[in-house]
């Protein structure tokens, strides 16, 4: 899995996991975009040699893992700089060199949830 980060015109800056299995990524973590959508997020991004994320939902408490996520540093950076407050974040799988937003297994829902804030766990 890796790390994508996106700033799309006219919509909130994207950070998104990037697949290489469709059912894997349409089951991962599902609950949230099916029951908890509205609820606040968080995601506490650790930046070492690969990527170590953890999506927090504030309301219920729950805590999702995403580990040893490959990045580019530098696309890091520049989306960081984008960053002031809320961003997307979702799941993604490549159809025909596209970036595509999963749908939800059970619901069909897009796989977007908003993320209130990131922060950065250590240095880079």
């Amino acid at each position: 899995m890796e790390l994508i980060f996106k700033l799309p015109k006219g919509k909130p800056p994207f950070i998104g996991i990037l697949f290489e299995n469709i059912f894997q990524a349409s089951t991962l973590n599902q609950d949230f975009v099916n029951e908890l959508q509205g609820s606040i997020f968080t995601i506490h991004m650790e930046p070492i040699a690969k990527m170590n994320l953890r999506l927090i939902c504030e309301n219920p408490i729950s805590i999702r893992h995403y580990s040893n996520l490959k990045y580019d540093k530098e696309k890091l950076h520049a989306w960081q700089k984008h960053v002031s407050g809320a961003v997307n974040f979702g799941h993604i799988f490549k159809v025909f060199d596209t970036d595509t937003i999963v749908k939800t297994m059970t619901k069909q829902k897009n796989f977007v949830l908003k993320i209130e804030r990131v922060y950065f766990e250590f240095e880079y």
